[in-house]
């Protein structure tokens, strides 16, 4: 599950590494582009899904339905530098199919 349309990504790390010296920050900019992640995720065979806003999280739980998580499953965020989070951007882990032990890790 992924959107942040990379340029959140990309403008954190030219703040953060090269002085905020900002070249595709944003569509508008125009010299930027990005790959299909559905496309690239259909030509590996992995399941991809997209979530636009916050609402539409609620879908996870159709999504693990689609993926045969009907015995439990996960849902992590790794956020911050301690969650191993090198640039800041949201996505969302789905982890099943296998028992899932506590504490994680």
């Amino acid at each position: 599950i992924i959107n942040n349309d990379g340029y959140h990504s990309i403008r954190m790390t030219q703040t953060n590494l090269f002085d905020s010296k900002f070249v595709g920050i944003g569509q508008q900019s125009g010299d930027l582009g990005f790959p299909s992640f559905s496309k690239i995720a259909d030509a590996f065979g992995i399941p991809y899904y997209k979530i636009e806003s916050n609402s539409e999280m609620l879908k996870i739980k159709d999504i693990a339905k689609d993926l045969g998580l009907e015995n439990g499953y996960r849902v992590v965020i790794n956020t911050g530098e301690d969650g191993m989070q090198s640039v800041k951007h949201l996505h969302v882990h789905v982890l099943g199919k296998r028992r899932l032990l506590w504490p994680p890790g």
